[in-house]
Protein backbone atom coordinates (compact mmCIF):
# COMPACT_ATOMS: atom_id res chain seq x y z
CA UNK A 1 0.00 0.00 0.00
CA UNK A 2 1.39 3.40 -0.93
CA UNK A 3 1.68 6.37 1.40
CA UNK A 4 -1.08 8.13 -0.55
CA UNK A 5 -3.41 5.15 -0.14
CA UNK A 6 -2.75 5.09 3.59
CA UNK A 7 -3.46 8.83 3.84
CA UNK A 8 -6.72 8.36 1.90
CA UNK A 9 -7.79 5.65 4.32
CA UNK A 10 -6.98 7.84 7.32
CA UNK A 11 -9.01 10.69 5.77
CA UNK A 12 -11.92 8.29 5.27
CA UNK A 13 -11.61 7.18 8.91
CA UNK A 14 -11.76 10.83 9.99
CA UNK A 15 -14.87 11.44 7.87
CA UNK A 16 -16.59 8.35 9.26
CA UNK A 17 -15.63 9.26 12.85
CA UNK A 18 -17.17 12.73 12.34
CA UNK A 19 -20.37 11.13 10.98
CA UNK A 20 -20.40 8.68 13.90
CA UNK A 21 -20.08 11.54 16.40
CA UNK A 22 -22.92 13.47 14.73
CA UNK A 23 -25.16 10.38 14.75
CA UNK A 24 -24.34 9.62 18.40
CA UNK A 25 -25.25 13.23 19.30
CA UNK A 26 -28.58 12.90 17.47
CA UNK A 27 -29.32 9.61 19.24
CA UNK A 28 -28.46 11.13 22.61
CA UNK A 29 -30.67 14.14 21.94
CA UNK A 30 -33.64 11.98 20.91
CA UNK A 31 -33.23 9.76 23.97
CA UNK A 32 -33.15 12.87 26.19
CA UNK A 33 -36.40 14.08 24.65
CA UNK A 34 -38.13 10.76 25.35
CA UNK A 35 -36.70 10.65 28.88
CA UNK A 36 -37.91 14.19 29.54
CA UNK A 37 -41.39 13.16 28.44
CA UNK A 38 -41.28 10.06 30.66
CA UNK A 39 -40.10 12.01 33.74
CA UNK A 40 -40.24 9.49 36.62
CA UNK A 41 -42.21 6.87 34.69
CA UNK A 42 -40.16 3.69 34.28
CA UNK A 43 -42.27 2.07 31.55
CA UNK A 44 -44.29 3.59 28.73
CA UNK A 45 -46.36 1.81 26.10
CA UNK A 46 -47.06 3.05 22.59
CA UNK A 47 -48.76 1.33 19.68
CA UNK A 48 -45.48 -0.23 18.57
CA UNK A 49 -43.06 0.02 21.49
CA UNK A 50 -42.59 -0.63 25.16
CA UNK A 51 -40.10 1.94 26.39
CA UNK A 52 -38.27 1.34 29.65
CA UNK A 53 -36.18 3.83 31.57
CA UNK A 54 -35.36 1.94 34.72
CA UNK A 55 -33.03 2.54 37.62
CA UNK A 56 -30.13 0.13 37.74
CA UNK A 57 -27.82 -0.40 40.69
CA UNK A 58 -24.47 -2.01 40.07
CA UNK A 59 -21.56 -2.81 42.31
CA UNK A 60 -18.00 -2.28 41.19
CA UNK A 61 -14.77 -3.23 42.85
CA UNK A 62 -12.84 -0.14 43.98
CA UNK A 63 -9.36 -1.26 42.99
CA UNK A 64 -7.80 2.15 43.71
CA UNK A 65 -8.97 2.10 47.32
CA UNK A 66 -8.04 -1.58 47.71
CA UNK A 67 -4.57 -0.91 46.32
CA UNK A 68 -3.96 1.94 48.78
CA UNK A 69 -5.03 -0.20 51.75
CA UNK A 70 -3.63 -3.59 50.66
CA UNK A 71 -0.75 -2.84 48.29
CA UNK A 72 1.01 -6.20 48.72
CA UNK A 73 -2.13 -8.23 48.21
CA UNK A 74 -3.07 -6.10 45.21
CA UNK A 75 0.33 -6.59 43.55
CA UNK A 76 0.02 -10.33 44.11
CA UNK A 77 -3.14 -10.46 41.98
CA UNK A 78 -2.56 -7.68 39.47
CA UNK A 79 -2.27 -8.90 35.89
CA UNK A 80 -0.50 -7.05 33.08
CA UNK A 81 -2.08 -7.24 29.66
CA UNK A 82 -0.28 -6.16 26.52
CA UNK A 83 -2.17 -4.69 23.58
CA UNK A 84 -1.60 -2.38 20.65
CA UNK A 85 -3.30 0.97 20.24
CA UNK A 86 -4.01 2.44 16.79
CA UNK A 87 -3.84 6.22 16.60
CA UNK A 88 -3.01 9.00 14.19
CA UNK A 89 -2.43 12.75 14.34
CA UNK A 90 -2.42 15.48 11.74
CA UNK A 91 0.95 17.07 11.04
Amino acid sequence: MTERQIENRIKKIEELEAQKKAIEEQISSLKAEVQEQMQDTETMETAHYTIRWTKVTSERFDSKSFKSKHAELFSEYVKSIESRRFSYTTR
